[in-house]
């Protein structure tokens, strides 16, 4: 073999292994929610936790069923910095971080709702918030229970994604 040979060689071996690790990458499962409806605590493990709120009262059974579902969310691995607040018994407030894209605030909003439905049997407004890290959670949308014939569904309505809040310096600050 002479030298052009091997060197055409070397570069379709070089090239065919660039295709593939790009290939590889493009069509390897980047989801950071994958399965997030079974980490623990699972949506059944939620939902048997919750039989024993009920009765005692509407108020404990939501702010217990929000620490449930913080923790699904903080302690998995590796963790997500999502908070989900009790406002009142219509209303939970979902905080996302800023760097999370949209649909997958959409899953985290359309799976709360659905789970406070069968949970709590509630039929509650879901406020979609984006944290930034030294200001308040600023709102971007609302998942909101819409009535249609015989099945209940919900509307995203987004009012802020394209909105970044601004911050105003401290007091005295130069």
């Amino acid at each position: 073999m002479n030298k052009n040979t091997i060197g055409v060689l070397a570069v379709c071996a070089i090239g065919l292994g660039l295709a593939g690790w790009r290939h590889y990458s493009l069509h390897q499962n980047r989801d950071i929610l994958k399965n997030f409806t079974h980490w623990p605590p699972s949506s059944r493990e939620v939902h048997n936790s919750m039989q024993h709120y009920h009765a005692a009262s509407p108020a404990g059974a939501m702010k217990h069923f929000a620490q449930l579902i913080t923790m699904r969310y903080r302690e998995h691995n590796p963790p997500l910095a999502v908070l989900i607040r009790y406002k009142n018994p219509t209303y939970l407030k979902l905080e996302c971080p800023a760097r999370m894209a949209p649909w997958n605030m959409n899953r985290l909003a359309l799976n709360l709702w659905r789970e406070s439905r069968n949970d709590l049997k509630l039929n509650v407004t879901v406020g979609i918030y984006r944290t930034y890290i030294g200001a308040k959670p600023f709102l971007i949308g609302t998942l909101v229970p819409v009535q249609s014939g015989s099945a209940t569904v919900a509307s995203i309505n987004y009012t802020g994604l394209n909105t970044v809040p601004r911050f105003a310096p401290p007091p005295g600050a130069p």
